[in-house]
């Protein structure tokens, strides 16, 4: 009988961390872009917060809550269900950060739990950087760093899921902005606003 008990328990124990691996659309609103194809697209979701949208993905994600000033905090979470739009795995998650001076800047953090684009080609020409915390990113500087616009990124992997972070916009340098890029990875590698 306790073979029996221990066993239906481990089943059940296994069921409800599958269950756990799946977008959680309680609190989403499916988002309709407009946009026609005839090409299966996914499905996407809004949510009314960060921390609303932070709560339905199947993956832990730690969003940097020191942001300069000037841009705010995070906001505008989109979800998105790639590949099988119905099986609510796949999940990518995109939110924004932006001024509202004339020289607009804005910070962009993707997440996905499976690599959208192949991750060795993204970090093909990007430099490596070790964090203080041992943790390894690329950063990828702006393909024009002599021009006024300029859009750089820092990717890295982290327990089974993609990140990139990004920074686009005018008047800063492109230490500055690698310097900002940094400082952001660093709060999501060290604890930040976490779900």
């Amino acid at each position: 009988m306790r073979k029996y008990i221990g066993a239906l328990s481990l089943v059940l124990l296994l069921g409800c961390q599958r269950e756990a691996a799946t977008l959680n659309t309680e609190h989403l609103t499916v988002y309709e872009n407009g946009i026609q194809s005839d090409e299966e697209q996914p499905t996407m979701y809004k949510a009314n917060s960060v921390e609303e949208a932070l709560k339905a993905l199947p993956f832990t994600l730690t969003v940097p809550d020191d942001l300069p000033e000037a841009y705010g905090s995070f906001s505008e979470p989109l979800i998105s269900d790639f590949n099988d739009p119905e099986d609510q795995k796949d999940i990518g998650i995109s939110i924004t950060a932006s001024t509202n001076d004339r020289n607009e800047k804005t910070l962009s953090l993707f997440s996905s739990d499976f690599e959208l684009v192949d991750f060795n080609h993204l970090i093909k020409q990007a430099e490596e950087v070790k964090l203080s915390g041992g943790d390894t990113v690329y950063y990828s500087p702006s393909a024009f760093p002599d021009e006024a616009f300029q859009t750089s990124s820092i990717y890295w992997m982290k327990e089974g899921v993609l990140h990139e972070l990004s920074h686009t916009g005018h008047g800063d340098s492109p230490e500055q902005i690698k310097e900002l890029l940094l400082d952001l990875v660093t709060q999501m590698q060290e604890g930040g606003e976490s779900e």
